[in-house]
């Protein structure tokens, strides 16, 4: 690895093996914003988050945990392989998008992003860092490329 990339794993000696044990932890937590009020939101997507964080660090100092909710603030995701939207309003949203997708990457590259493309960025964030504190749609695909 050079410089700028972090060692995600962890050795352990038991009876002569050497296992490797990923010391990453990616937890998805959180609500959709809509309908609720900050102070539950905050509850719900931070202090949750943080907590689960601290008990995990706790059982292993040596973990990364990476909490992506600020880090990564993509415009558009479009959902691949099945992914559904849990929220009537999105979903209906997403419904009206979808079939614009294919239009929308073209023109608006630097405002969309796939649910694959997401995932590969959070893997390549935790592995190598990236530049700036924020991840926009336009870092999240230049990540991944």
């Amino acid at each position: 690895m050079d410089g700028g990339e972090r060692k995600i794993h962890t050795k352990i000696v038991m009876g002569g093996f050497v296992l490797l044990v990923v010391a990453l932890a990616w937890i998805f937590m959180g609500v959709s914003a809509m309908g609720l009020k900050e102070a539950e939101y905050h509850r719900l997507t931070y202090d949750l988050t943080l907590a689960a964080a601290q008990a995990m660090v706790r059982a292993n100092p040596r973990l990364m945990f990476c909490y992506a909710a600020y880090m990564f603030r993509p415009a558009y995701i479009h959902p691949m392989k099945g992914v559904r939207m849990k929220t009537r309003l999105y979903a209906a949203i997403y419904g009206v998008l979808t079939p614009l997708y294919p239009m929308m990457r073209r023109v608006m590259l630097q405002f969309v992003t796939t649910t694959e493309t997401l995932g590969r960025a959070l893997i390549r964030a935790a592995e190598r860092g990236y530049p700036t504190k924020i991840l926009r749609s336009v870092d999240i695909n230049r990540l991944v490329a």
